[in-house]
């Protein structure tokens, strides 16, 4: 008697089943201990029955419906069959991917006959068992222990007390082909158990049900993991734009410090303070030797870090600490300057962002040590200049100490020389009379100049070391001014030249020092002397208001060059298009007045244009 009998339609509506395509006498003789497999199912058509059966599918669709909670949806669906059908037990197997599986809910009424989360895996399910489950029939055993099963499967039905079964696959429908996912089934563990057509549509339609609860459960779980998913991505860009932006307010704030500060140590210890704080890191940086084109890794051995500009991650693996180390070189164009070396726990790596603000700082860093380099070595100039700018001077005053007796000794010498000589030689003398006093006026102007070189660089060095006092006093403009000029009067009628006075009525009471100013004014019209060709003007101008007075040197003729005008009150500087020996002069007038000017609280600049030259004097009253 073969162990299985194979139907293709069961008539639910008629008293007994009713068998096609196999020998029925068989099947109805023969049904208590035969194992049945079915492919589909016909409605039962009592109408008491019907009701019921609906009631109960569509509580359970209700269900379904109104739960998103698969666990909880599979255990009320198998509690509701268990009452219904009056059986022993109802779950729900899961299949594996290697066709194992798990009972992932149930409704027993014996507590201690419960297999809930019982793993199976029976060799039944790996041959014909999955082949007709996974073809959608369904199987119905009435009495276990007649039902001539293997070994392994009527031990593993032993085992969980079951007497009758009935099985119903739970196939899930993708897009491309039907899934056997799992099994519901129903268990008759006190006695064997003739399932009824009622039963056997039941588990049928509630299988179906089930599948479309899966595809809700999948399709949720999917939509709560991108959402999830979703979530966690703008989570972790919210967390990326404010690390960013703190990064940036960090970035910004190391860079106005920096830039702040021109002293090495400063710079770096402000960097290791923002960074240690802001990324929870000891922050240790190294300035390197100038000369040296690579280093070696601090605690990796011979590794070697070549001087291309990019940062390297290590992992230091000592044995008392391990540690992630970020070694970030600080370059520029001009080479390695050093680096930053940043560590922290080996199980904190350092994120890209985090590679990225190091970077940036280190660019910052190398272009604040290149400044603070740079004004370094500026001020060690600097420092140099001024020291050889006080040797020149130091020089300067001592050579014109030195040379001052000396030459006035000599102007002594000279006129003495010419009173002797008009005394004694000249009566007697011949033709050579005119040259020899021509010679002796030579000596006596070049004497005279000479001494005047001395003096005012006596008078220059008195200024620059603020030895120079000021004695103010009361000065009557207008007065004070004509007599000034009258001292220019005989130079100017000699050179063919003509001094104008262009003086503002009602000018007030200048307090002031009248020796400097005198000085700076007789300076001013000398200058104006030597470059004013004949036939031209010289104008002494004044102007007030309710804070300065302002006096104008103008003179017509030779102009100044734009280039020149930035150096003219410099010492010893002269216009290159002057002539020097023609003119005469030492270089150091306008310098005087420079100095003077300031002395007195007061400004003097130049305006040089058209042939025309204006030094511009401006004192508060």
């Amino acid at each position: 008697m073969p162990p299985f009998a194979w139907g293709r339609d069961v008539d639910m509506n008629a008293d007994s089943a009713a068998w096609k395509d196999f020998d029925a006498s068989l099947a109805c003789t023969e049904k208590a201990n035969q194992l049945f497999w079915f492919d589909r199912v016909i409605t039962p058509s009592m109408p008491e029955l019907l009701t019921a059966l609906t009631q109960l599918s569509s509580e359970i669709a209700q269900s379904i419906r109104r739960s998103l909670d698969f666990e909880l949806i599979l255990t009320t669906i198998a509690s509701r069959i268990r009452e219904f059908l009056n059986v022993d037990r109802v779950c729900v197997y899961r299949f594996e991917f290697d066709w194992s599986g798990t009972i992932v809910a149930e409704s027993v009424s014996d507590p201690s006959h419960s297999i809930l989360g019982l793993q199976i895996k029976d060799t039944f399910f790996n041959a014909q068992g999955r082949e007709q489950y996974q073809q959608g029939r369904m199987q119905a055993i009435a009495d276990v222990s007649e039902a001539n099963l293997s070994p392994c499967h009527a031990d593993l039905l032993e085992r969980m007390h079951v007497k009758a079964n009935l099985v119903v696959p739970i196939v899930q429908q993708t897009d491309t082909q039907e899934r056997l996912w799992g099994l519901l089934v129903a268990h008759q563990c006190s006695a064997p158990h003739e399932w009824q057509s009622f039963e056997v549509h039941l588990l049928w339609q509630i299988a179906a049900q089930v599948s479309l609860a899966i595809q809700q459960a999948e399709l949720y779980q999917q939509v709560t993991r991108l959402n999830a998913e979703l979530a966690a991505q703008v989570r972790d860009r919210t967390l990326q734009l404010q690390q960013m932006q703190e990064f940036d307010a960090l970035l910004k704030r190391i860079s106005d410090r920096v830039r702040d500060t021109l002293d090495e140590d400063e710079i770096l210890a402000t960097v290791v303070h923002e960074l240690s704080r802001a990324l929870g890191v000891v922050c240790e940086p190294q300035l390197d030797d100038p000369t040296n084109r690579s280093r070696s890794a601090p605690g990796t051995g011979s590794t070697t870090l070549e001087q291309d500009g990019q940062p390297v991650q290590l992992c230091r693996q000592d044995q008392r600490a391990r540690q992630s180390l970020l070694l970030c070189p600080i370059f520029n164009d001009e080479g390695l300057l050093g680096h930053l070396q940043l560590m922290r726990p080996a199980s904190q790596q350092f994120s890209a962002i985090e590679v990225r603000l190091v970077q940036q700082v280190a660019s910052q860093c190398a272009i604040a040590i290149r400044q603070a380099r740079l004004d370094k070595a500026a001020q060690m100039r600097l420092h140099d200049l001024e020291q050889l700018h006080q040797q020149k001077d130091e020089f300067l005053t001592t050579v014109s100490q030195a040379l001052r007796s000396p030459v006035c000794n000599i102007k002594m010498a000279l006129q003495m020389l010419e009173a002797t000589w008009q005394r004694e030689v000249m009566p007697s003398s011949g033709e050579g009379t005119q040259r020899q006093q021509r010679y002796l006026q030579i000596l006596n102007r070049e004497c005279d100049r000479e001494i005047q070189l001395l003096n005012d660089l006596l008078d220059l060095q008195r200024l620059e070391a603020d030895l120079q006092t000021v004695s103010r006093g009361a000065i009557e403009l207008p007065l004070w001014l004509m007599q000034v000029s009258k001292l220019f009067q005989a130079r100017t009628q000699q050179r063919q030249q003509t001094i104008h006075l262009d003086l503002q009525p009602n000018l007030p009471i200048l307090i002031t020092d009248p020796t400097h100013l005198g000085r700076i004014i007789s300076e001013l019209l000398t200058n104006a002397c030597k470059y004013t060709p004949p036939g031209g003007d010289i104008i002494l101008a004044t102007q007030a208001d309710a804070k300065t007075v302002r006096i104008r040197v103008i003179n017509t003729g030779n102009a100044i060059a734009p280039e020149d005008q930035a150096q003219i009150f410099d010492k010893f500087y002269r216009a290159p298009k002057s002539d020097r020996w023609q003119q005469g002069g030492t270089g150091l007038g306008l310098a005087v007045v420079k100095k003077l000017t300031l002395l007195l609280n007061g400004d003097v600049q130049v305006e040089s244009a058209n042939d025309c030259t204006c030094f511009t004097i401006t004192l508060p009253r």
